[in-house]
């Protein structure tokens, strides 16, 4: 049985680095260890995924005249149910220097770039997209092993909502026998990590490393 593996680096930009309105405590640090991933060869793909904003994002605090981590009340377009939104300080503005990817990552010109959040009213935080899909639905066609590995920040909200929906993805068409979701804990980032195990472990099918083995 053939065997495909495919990284997925999550919003590993520069409004989420050392000095960006958003900066998570080690995100930098994550380069090195994610171009190791990168230059040993082992993936068929690498997805990245970018926060990609327009200036009014229902997440900014300024759109709603809000100070930055205030809470506000909102309707879910999809279900109807109403929810509580963090609001975050101004952040991956679309064509920015905020939304790049780093340039300190290897091989950016052969990544399938993922942008998420586009549209004013769509939070954006999960990154699953129609690639992860196609890459799910072919290997239940053709009987593939399929490993999908998910790095980047924040590993308690967009790394976290990935790998959620992935996983929710692969269990309703019943792939699981073939299809392996990995977040690398030892290549991402969290904004609360004491938060990390009880999101993890509440969640299924999704496996959590540790360490590169």
């Amino acid at each position: 049985m053939s065997k495909v593996k495919i990284l997925t680096i999550v919003d590993m930009q520069n409004d989420y680095m050392e000095g960006g309105p958003m900066a998570v405590n080690g995100a930098i640090g994550l380069i090195p260890v994610i171009n190791d991933l990168i230059k040993n060869g082992e993936y068929d793909a690498v997805i990245a995924t970018q926060d990609w904003h327009p200036s009014n994002h229902i997440s900014f605090a300024s759109t709603h005249n809000k100070e930055p981590f205030s809470k506000i009340r909102v309707i879910d377009q999809e279900t109807g149910d109403e929810d509580i939104l963090t609001l975050w300080p101004r952040h991956c503005v679309a064509r920015t220097f905020g939304s790049a990817i780093v340039d300190e990552l290897k091989k950016k010109k052969d990544y399938i770039y993922v942008q998420k959040g586009v549209d004013a009213d769509d939070e954006g935080v999960s990154g699953f997209s129609y690639m992860h899909k196609d890459f799910i639905d072919a290997a239940k066609e053709n009987k593939e092993v399929l490993i999908l590995d998910f790095v980047g920040v924040a590993l308690d909200y967009a790394v976290y909502y990935t790998a959620r929906d992935t996983a929710q993805y692969v269990t309703s068409i019943n792939a699981e026998y073939l299809v392996s979701v990995n977040v690398l804990e030892y290549a991402t980032a969290a904004m609360n990590p004491d938060k990390v195990y009880e999101l993890y472990s509440n969640t299924k099918n999704i496996n959590l490393k540790k360490v590169h083995l």
